[in-house]
Order: structure tokens, then sequence, then C-alpha cells
């Protein structure tokens, strides 16, 4: 199944039987863990790269057993020269990971990269564009699109990820079934299921985008669609934004996730409850809920400090 994912591990790099039980765990995120498949290939390139850093081709799982702690933070102390400690951190989460899955199905014994701790992380407060904002970037659509079902399928996707606060990949991921009742069950990270409440306002602008749909409607078929009628790739969702906000002179900081973040402070600002906003959110612990909290007070105290000269 892997494989025809267009996941690849460089030829000779490890041995065979080595090979196959990394496929074998890609699998294994994939089906049981439901791991994306952009996450998995992010995983596959930090393995690759660990095994590109032994120099030498043929490493079997004894290799893995024996790596030392010394080998496994001059392997991270490379990757500082074009890697920031949060790539650093994901490609030695991939790496435990990995060990962790060799070692419960008994292909290993041990490894040291679980001594190893990973490296801090300056967390970044998300940034939510403005209401304002989002208006022009939803008119913006107009101009850039030229066929008039582009123009709703981009302005429905806009509105689908704001009005709901969908991961991109979530929205993407959406069959045409997806919304025939008055919520979205989605699937996430972790195989964990959110259910959340779909607006009239929002069926109402997917379905006029549907009706123009050039290809047949299946209900499950993609809801997004590609002008060759496959499925809607996030890249050229990704370079429309890079488009509109650099033709609108808006914040490079607005990309697809955004909205996402807009969604749960804006519901934050009109007083909505923590705990429904963390849900919705799909957020597992509720810290990551509460920087919105943050946020928002940063904008009370900017708001104070502009009125208060007055």
């Amino acid at each position: 199944m892997i494989n025809d994912l267009s996941i690849k591990i460089p030829e000779n790099l490890l041995t065979q039987k080595l090979q196959k039980d990394i496929y074998q765990y890609y699998s294994f995120l994939a089906a049981q863990k439901r791991y994306a498949l952009n996450t998995i290939t992010s995983y596959n390139y930090d393995i690759v790269n660990f095994f590109n850093f032994f120099s030498r081709c043929n490493i079997n799982h004894r290799d893995i057993e024996d790596v030392s702690l010394n080998f496994i933070r001059d392997w991270l102390a490379q990757r500082l020269e074009n890697n920031c400690n949060k790539s650093n951190s994901r490609a030695l989460s991939a790496i435990k990971s990995l060990c962790r899955y060799l070692k419960d199905n008994n292909k290993i014994a041990d490894c040291r990269v679980f001594e190893i701790k990973s490296p801090k992380i300056n967390i970044k407060l998300p940034k939510a564009i403005d209401e304002c904002d989002i208006k022009k970037i939803l008119c913006e659509v107009e101009n850039i699109s030229k066929k008039i079902w582009h123009i709703k399928r981009d302005q429905s996707l806009i509105i689908l990820i704001y009005g709901c606060g969908l991961r991109v990949s979530e929205a993407l991921n959406l069959n045409i079934k997806s919304i025939n009742n008055d919520v979205i069950n989605i699937y996430s990270k972790g195989n964990k299921e959110r259910i959340i409440p779909i607006l009239p306002i929002i069926k109402e602008k997917l379905y006029d985008y549907i009706r123009l749909m050039p290809y047949q409607t299946l209900i499950n078929q993609s809801l997004f669609i590609s002008n060759l009628g496959k499925k809607y790739h996030r890249r050229s969702f990704n370079q429309l934004l890079i488009n509109i906000r650099r033709g609108l002179n808006l914040s490079e900081t607005i990309t697809p996730h955004s909205f996402r973040h807009s969604f749960a402070t804006h519901l934050l600002e009109e007083g909505a409850d923590l705990r429904a906003i963390q849900q919705l959110m799909g957020h597992e612990n509720l810290a990551t809920t509460e920087k919105y909290i943050k946020i928002n007070k940063r904008k009370l105290l900017e708001n104070y400090d502009k009125f208060s000269i007055r």
C-alpha cells in the first residue's frame, strides 16, 4: 500500500529485510494510526536522512541497536546547518517512533535513541486573520480565478476551513456525502473523530459550487476537485493564497492553516467556551487551545494602548 503512495527508500541504503520492516511500519502508521500521507512522507524523509548519515550501505537491525549516543548527537548537530530545532525535534521523533515499532515487534531489543531528549522549541503563537482581510481574500478570488466554478470552489473551501476550523488536509479529504447532514465527521491525527456542526450558509456555498462542477458529481467523489477532475491538491490552494496575499499586500503569515487559527481566535473573542473550542479544533490537550487565550489578551492590550493615548 505504501509503495503505491510513492514513498521510497533509496536502493542499497538498507538491507532488504530492514527495508521491508520499515515499509511495514509506514503501513502501520497509515492503517492503524491513520497518519496523513504528508506526515508519513516527512517521517520517511527524516528516516532516510538518518540512515544516509551512516555513509555506508547494508545497514541492519543490529546497527540500530548498537548506535551510540554520540552518533545520534552528531547526526542532530549536522542537521542544524540547514534545519531549525523544530525540524530536528520532528526528525528525532520519527526515529524514535520507528525504533519503538521495531522493538514492539521484536525486531530489535533496544535502542539508545530513546535516551536523547528532544531539542527545545520556541513556541510561536498562531496568527489569526482579521475578518476584514478574510472578506478581501474572498473577493480577490474572483480576480485570480478565471472560471466560475473555480471561483466557487476556492471561495467555498476558504469559508469551510474558516467556518468549521478544519485543517486544509481534512477539508480536501471530504467527499460530497460528508456534507449531506448538519454536521461533519472528521477523522484527524491518531484516528480521533470529532463532530463539527456545519452552518447553513456554509452548506449553501458548497452546494453552489457542486452545482457548477463540470464533472459528474458522485456521492463518494472528492468534494474539491482540480481542473482535471482529480482531487484538488493543497499545493495548488497554497499557491493561490500566496498570489492573493501578495496581490493585496497582506501579511506573509497568511496560509491555509491561518483560517483554522482564525476560527478559534474569533470564537474566543465572541465569548465561546474554551472546552468547546478544544472539541471543535480536535486538540488532545487543553494547553494547545489555551494558546488562543494569550493571543486574545495580547490583542486586548494592544487595543488598550492604542486608545489610552487619546
